[in-house]
C-alpha cells in the first residue's frame, strides 16, 4: 500500500483545490472515506473513539481535518501515539497525591488515523479527483 509521501508532488507543483471547481463536498467525502477507516481500525478494539472521529472541511473547501478523542474519548491520543512515541498514562490517580506520586505505564501505541490515512489514501484521492474532474466539467459545458 503507498504511504502518504508517495502522494505529494514535487516543490511547485502542487493543484489549487479552487481552480478545478472541487469545493467542499468532494473534499469531506474523501475525508470521510478515511475517518470511516480509522473508525473500522479503532473499532476493533476501542468502543468509544470511533464515535469521537470527526471531519472538519476548511470553509474554502481546500483542506479537511480529521480528528479524534476530546472528552469523549481521552485515550485517542494515548493509543495513536503521534510522532510513535510510546505515551504514559496513569494507572490509578489519585486526589489524595500528587500526579508525580501517581503509578505510571507507557502505553503500547494502536494508531488508528495515521493507518487508516496509509491504506484509505488512494480510495480517497480517487473520490475527490473523480469529484473535483466532474465538477470542472460541468462547469465548463461537460455533461
Amino acid at each position: 500500500m503507498p504511504s502518504l509521501a508517495s502522494h505529494r508532488l514535487p516543490a511547485g507543483q502542487g493543484v489549487t483545490v479552487g481552480s478545478l471547481g472541487a469545493g467542499g463536498k468532494p473534499m469531506r467525502e474523501a475525508a470521510e472515506i478515511i475517518a470511516a477507516e480509522a473508525r473500522a481500525i479503532a473499532g476493533a478494539w476501542s468502543e468509544r473513539i470511533p464515535r469521537s472521529i470527526r471531519v472538519t472541511v476548511a470553509a474554502d473547501g481546500k483542506s479537511a481535518e480529521i480528528t479524534a478523542g476530546g472528552a469523549e474519548a481521552p485515550m485517542a491520543f494515548t493509543f495513536e501515539a503521534p510522532g510513535g512515541q510510546w505515551v504514559s498514562h496513569p494507572v490509578f490517580g489519585r486526589p489524595d497525591q500528587s500526579r508525580r506520586d501517581w503509578t505510571w505505564r507507557k502505553q503500547v501505541p494502536r494508531p488508528f488515523l495515521s493507518a487508516a490515512a496509509d491504506r484509505a489514501a488512494t480510495k480517497a484521492a480517487d473520490a475527490w479527483g473523480n469529484a473535483a474532474i466532474t465538477g470542472w466539467a460541468k462547469a465548463h459545458g461537460f455533461r
